[in-house]
């Protein structure tokens, strides 16, 4: 075809990538020689478009700018230059696109390679040609792409260097990635810090990398959680290489790792369970307590804002939980971290303590670098071991046919592969010499001495490290009260242990045990051997799962609020004490006072007939109330089946006894017949027992004792869940007219229906008298049943609740 001339043209340039344009000269190179060619063909060049974008692509920014110029001159013919076929594409298929795109806006494509034309041959020339190119680049990229992994599969880094390195021409390796300070300590410092739970979150770690100058951020000035992701998930800040689309399987790379394996596998625990933690992503210096102190009344964090003044805004912490009763009530930020600063100085133990956990602290450091040669010969052992196992999976693979036996095998190898790595780096750490004890817990020992002074730092990253390091939990504050016993960490908790303090639980107001909600005056005192600041009051009451009661001596005691099963197998100190009270007060209410029956005169009413059992009888039903509210139902079921075993001894033990021959000069075997005996002329008219009247006493006892001693703590542990452990008067009492009722109804009629010198009338006379003296009991001994239980929750440090308790009374698991 004939080609036109002296028609106005453009020049389009393209090469594949960024570098290309600012190290090469491809496209300085493209234009001259297009230029050239215009000037032979007359044509005068308007426009040059440059790109550096892949050939595979069709929508690049400098065509779509050419297309968008060719259409706004659609009425005059333009030409479009480039300087060779594969600089339009590098595929058949973008090709024919760009090519349709040009002619679409009224442009004619030109090349000083190649002569583009609408017959059938110059179109076959030009999609061969395409084709070629897109071969060609497909080829090229094959081809770099195994370079890249043989070089990858080397422990060589093929990619662009990641934040905190760079590459450097060493000999013997070429490019290889060495470390790229400051930032590459920066980096270190966050992997490390996530690891150990310094940085509670992502976001926390954003915030250090933000808060770094020297740390590369976005043209924004900021960091993306998409980028401080993509650093925790890195294997290759450990000194390993994993390239997963390529399926190389982790590796030792050649070049110096920032952090060990160890603490890169520490942190992929961290990101795939649970935070130690709660942390909130939202915090800034204005409130570092946001998102860690809790309300008092719902028990959600409080958040904070900053309330518009007359004159000035004001900072203010606020519970925003829709139904709480604190809802809404705006808390001075002063208040409440001056408060905080109050318990933080509660932490500072004496030098004597810190003296005393640094000494310990230098034996284990001693007794580890001692023990290195051990661990090390003991680490290669395991090390051989693994090499077996790999080979017998190996050998495995290659006889296994079924391709889910093989992946199941491939798996076990890629975990093999992985412990190899570890302790591989484990057995070449073990060589080298240890840090100077001294410079490696000085920083550790100066928090433990005064966390105060890491606080004062007002630093936020340093106040945040504050908070997970010397708490267990977070901080609950009462707006008229200020904040509840803290419970801090294990440091600290382990620093009191050391001192050996003795600790006294202080009395609290009222006859209300630990249970129910009420409030104390007290004051703090840890057990480091000095005093600590005075906090005005502290509440008690149940939220979520801790009880805070306050002591006049020592450290303030804890409640935990656990089910029966969280206590299952615990050892509690009181609890024998408390069983062996029981038995004996059963056995002795069925021996002494069961089988008399007495009568007083009252006033206004005449003789009043009682069983002389009645007179500490009910005290087994006040320990029963007792065991079921401190211990739980499973521990005071226990108790019953040991009581009944115990009855049931007795009566063996009068039967046995009364059968034995007496001596011929003792007088007393007809009385000890009558009451503990089995001679008929004792039975009466009852028709189901041939036994005498001890033995019927103590079999009504044992059947009347075990059903109402069962349904006794089974109403009362029902009722501390309905009541969520308020109210114990309505427990006690309401269990033992349940109880008590039932233990009289079965009790009477067995133990003494049909005798002689027990008529009907005397019968139900005595049965109800004793069910009215035994809940009168059960009231007038309430304030003693209240001492008594505040007393054991308080030594034993827990409340027990029997949710989910199997309530089966056939059992003696506790």
């Amino acid at each position: 075809m004939t080609k036109t001339t002296n028609l106005k043209a453009v020049i389009y340039c393209r090469v594949s990538s960024t570098k290309q344009t600012t190290q090469g000269n491809g496209l300085d190179s493209q234009e001259t020689r297009c230029r050239e060619y215009a000037r032979y063909r007359g044509h005068d060049v308007v426009k040059v478009f440059k790109d550096d974008a892949s050939g595979g692509l069709v929508t690049r920014p400098a065509m779509q700018s050419m297309l968008a110029f060719l259409k706004s001159r659609r009425k005059e013919t333009t030409v479009v230059i480039i300087d060779d076929i594969s600089r339009l594409a590098r595929g058949l298929e973008a090709h024919l696109k760009l090519r349709a795109a040009i002619s679409s806006v009224g442009g004619i494509l030109e090349s000083p390679s190649i002569e583009f034309g609408e017959d059938s041959d110059s179109q076959l020339v030009e999609n061969l040609l395409a084709s070629v190119s897109q071969h060609q680049r497909q080829k090229n990229g094959e081809q770099t792409k195994n370079r890249m992994r043989a070089r990858t599969m080397n422990g060589y880094w093929s990619f662009y260097p990641p934040v905190g390195y760079r590459f450097e021409r060493v000999a013997g390796h070429g490019k290889l990635l060495v470390r790229a300070e400051p930032v590459a300590s920066i980096v270190a410092e966050a992997l490390n810090g996530f690891a150990t739970g310094r940085f509670g979150s992502q976001a926390e770690v954003q915030r250090f990398f933000e808060s770094q100058p020297q740390f590369p951020k976005a043209k924004n000035g900021g960091i993306t959680i998409q980028r401080v992701s993509e650093i925790l998930n890195q294997p290759i800040y450990s000194g390993h290489i994993e390239v997963a689309k390529w399926d190389i399987s982790l590796r030792k790379g050649q070049h110096e790792g920032l952090i060990s394996l160890e603490t890169y596998l520490e942190i992929q625990e961290r990101l795939n369970g649970k935070p130690r933690l709660p942390v909130r992503q939202n915090i800034n210096a204005d409130f570092p307590l946001r998102g860690f102190v809790t309300c008092g009344d719902c028990n959600l964090p409080l958040t904070a804002n900053w309330s518009k003044g007359r004159h000035t805004h004001y900072p203010y912490y606020i519970c925003r939980t829709k139904g709480c009763a604190s809802a809404g009530k705006s808390i001075p930020r002063a208040k409440v971290e001056d408060a905080f600063e109050e318990v933080l100085r509660c932490l500072t133990p004496s030098r004597d303590i810190i003296a005393l956990a640094s000494h310990m602290f230098r034996d284990l450091w001693d007794q580890r670098a001692e023990s290195e040669n051990a661990a090390k010969l003991s680490m290669k052992a395991e090390l051989s071991q693994i090499d077996r196992k790999l080979n017998q999976l190996l050998d495995r693979i290659v006889d296994a046919d079924s391709e889910t036996v093989i992946k199941a095998y491939e798996k076990r190898v890629q975990e093999f592969e992985s412990q190899k790595l570890l302790l591989s780096e484990k057995i070449a750490n073990c060589g080298r010499p240890l840090p100077d004890y001294d410079e490696t817990f000085r920083t550790a020992m100066d928090f433990l001495a005064s966390p105060c002074k890491l606080w004062a730092s007002e630093r936020l990253e340093d106040r945040r490290a504050v908070l997970k390091l010397a708490f267990a939990d977070n901080l609950a504050y009462v707006p008229k009260e200020g904040f509840r016993t803290a419970e801090f960490s294990l440091p600290f908790r382990a620093l009191q242990d050391f001192s050996g303090s003795k600790r006294e639980m202080a009395r609290p107001a009222g006859v209300e045990p630990a249970a129910s909600r009420l409030e104390v005056s007290c004051s703090i005192q840890l057990s480091y051997g000095r005093p600590a600041a005075s906090i005005a009051r502290i509440a008690l009451r149940r939220n979520g799962d801790m009880h805070r009661i306050a002591v006049n001596k020592g450290a303030s005691v804890s409640l935990r609020k656990v089910t029966a099963r969280d206590m299952a197998g615990a050892h509690f100190r009181y609890y024998d004490f408390v069983m062996a009270a029981f038995v004996v007060i059963l056995v002795l209410s069925n021996v002494v006072g069961a089988g008399k029956r007495a009568e007083i005169g009252v006033p206004f009413v005449g003789l009043w007939p009682f069983g002389a059992g009645i007179l500490f009888f009910p005290l087994s039903y006040i320990l029963d109330d007792v065991l079921t509210e401190v211990y739980g139902y499973a521990r005071a079921r226990r108790v019953i089946w040991a009581g009944f075993a115990a009855l049931a001894f007795l009566v063996l033990m009068e039967w046995v006894t009364v059968a034995l021959p007496p001596a011929a000069d003792w007088n007393g075997q007809a009385h000890y017949e009558y009451v503990f005996g089995l001679p008929p002329q004792h039975i009466g008219t009852f028709p189901y027992f041939s036994v005498g009247i001890g033995g019927r006493i103590a079999f009504a006892s044992i059947c009347a004792f075990w059903v109402g001693d069962i349904l006794n703590s089974l109403v009362l542990a029902k009722m501390k869940i309905w009541t969520a452990g308020k109210m114990l008067w309505t427990r006690t009492i309401g269990s033992t007219l349940i109880g008590e009722g039932a233990d009289s109804l079965i009790f009477y009629p067995l133990a003494f229906y049909g005798l002689a010198d027990w008529p009907v009338s005397a019968l139900l006379a005595v049965m109800g008298t004793q069910f009215v003296l035994k809940v009168g009991w059960e009231v007038v001994l309430t304030p003693v049943t209240y001492a008594i239980v505040g007393f054991l929750k308080r030594a034993e440090g827990v409340d027990v609740y029997d949710e989910g308790t199997d309530f089966t009374p056939f059992s003696t698991q506790s």
